[in-house]
């Protein structure tokens, strides 16, 4: 049991990683200047990944908040 959640927590970490650099990315691309429909297609679906990528780092910070409390 010990192993899995290790192997838990070591996802849960490297997943986190991962989307606090997207986030970075779609936070630099919001610095863009440009206008117009693509753009505003663009910045809409960017704000929308932002909040999947939201959603996503809750899920890895609860579950490691579980594993950490020792929960299955």
């Amino acid at each position: 049991m010990a192993e899995c959640a290790q192997t838990m927590h070591t996802a849960a970490t490297a997943t986190t990683g991962a989307l606090d650099d997207l986030a970075r990315v779609s936070a630099s691309s919001r610095r863009l200047t440009w206008s117009g429909k693509a753009a505003d297609m663009f910045h809409a679906r960017m704000r929308q990944f932002d909040t999947t990528i939201a959603g996503h780092l809750d899920c890895c910070a609860t579950t490691g908040a579980m594993l950490k409390a020792g929960l299955p």
